[in-house]
């Protein structure tokens, strides 16, 4: 005889559990939230946001006449904090899973997943450090220093994509 009674509570339990991982899952990216401002000195800021672009598959259609199916995903993105409304540079997509780990976490050459607080914080300090993310942050402070000073002062660098690849 299936006992619902137990079932009950086993999906309590597992609710809670989910709940505990999602928070810890933003303690993370708080935290690196907080020590980017602090290395920026105040002048970027990181959040998670919703966003969407067209379908891959979709993009196709749209060429032969046809339309443009939106999907939505979660991403980090960076921007300046005196800039609030600007589009900001997308540093990488996230996925949660429904119980909170594993957190699928996706830029430039990399598909990463993190099973734990410890993956996660890994992930993200690899993340920061890989050059892709290192060119949009710099085009952020090269914009920070550039409207600070008022002037046209521009960083030295090597022409780049918007994915912050050298040309």
């Amino acid at each position: 005889m299936a006992s619902f009674q137990d079932a009950f509570h086993k999906g309590l339990e597992a609710y809670d559990s989910a709940d505990r991982a999602r928070k810890e899952i933003a303690a993370v990216f708080d935290d690196c939230a907080k020590q980017v401002s602090a290395a920026s000195g105040g002048a970027i800021v990181l959040s998670r946001e919703s966003t969407s672009r067209v379908r891959e598959e979709a993009a196709h259609a749209v060429v032969l006449g046809g339309f443009a199916v939106r999907e939505s995903y979660q991403a980090l993105m960076a921007r300046l904090v005196s800039e609030p409304n600007s589009s900001g540079e997308e540093l990488c997509e996230y996925k949660l899973a429904y119980h909170g780990y594993p957190v699928a976490i996706v830029y430039a050459d990399v598909d990463e997943y993190c099973h734990d607080k410890q993956s996660l914080e890994r992930a993200l300090v690899e993340l920061l450090g890989h050059p892709t993310t290192g060119g949009k942050l710099r085009r952020l402070m090269d914009l920070h220093a550039k409207r600070k000073s008022g002037g046209s002062r521009e960083h030295a660098q090597a022409n780049s994509d918007p994915n912050g690849n050298a040309e």
